[in-house]
C-alpha cells in the first residue's frame, strides 16, 4: 500500500534531511552525516519496510486507522466493520511517542495540513 508507506518514509526522511544544514555550515562532519544516513537506512527505513512487508492488506488498513494515519471515514462501513477488532487492537496496543516522526505525520493529518 504505497499511499501509506510513502508518507511514513517521507516523515523519517524529513528528520534525516533536517540534519543537512548542520553539515553545510560545518556543524557536523561528512562522516557524521554518513552515520546519520546509515542509521536512517538500517533503522527507520528498515522498520517501515518490515512493517509493510509482514502485514496483509487488511491489517495495514486496520493499523493505519488504529494509529491515526487514516480516518475511519476514509474507509467503507463494510471494511470498518470487518476490521473493527483489529482497529481496536492497534488503538489499544500501539503508542506513538511524540519524538517519533509518525507523531508529526498523525498531527498533520488531524490538522488538515
Amino acid at each position: 500500500m504505497i499511499w501509506q508507506r510513502e508518507p511514513m518514509i517521507a516523515s523519517w526522511a524529513y528528520t534525516l534531511l533536517s540534519c543537512t544544514p548542520a553539515f553545510f555550515i560545518g556543524e557536523i562532519s561528512p562522516s557524521e552525516l554518513s552515520d546519520l544516513i546509515h542509521e536512517f537506512h538500517d533503522g527507520s527505513a528498515r522498520s517501515v519496510y518490515k512493517t509493510y512487508s509482514n502485514l496483509d492488506r487488511e491489517q495495514l488498513v486496520a493499523r493505519a486507522i488504529g494509529i491515526g494515519l487514516l480516518e475511519e471515514s476514509e474507509v467503507s462501513d463494510e471494511i470498518r466493520e470487518r476490521l473493527s477488532s483489529s482497529i481496536g487492537f492497534y488503538r489499544d496496543h500501539y503508542e506513538i511517542d511524540e519524538g517519533d516522526p509518525l507523531a508529526r505525520l498523525r498531527a498533520a493529518r488531524t490538522s488538515g495540513a
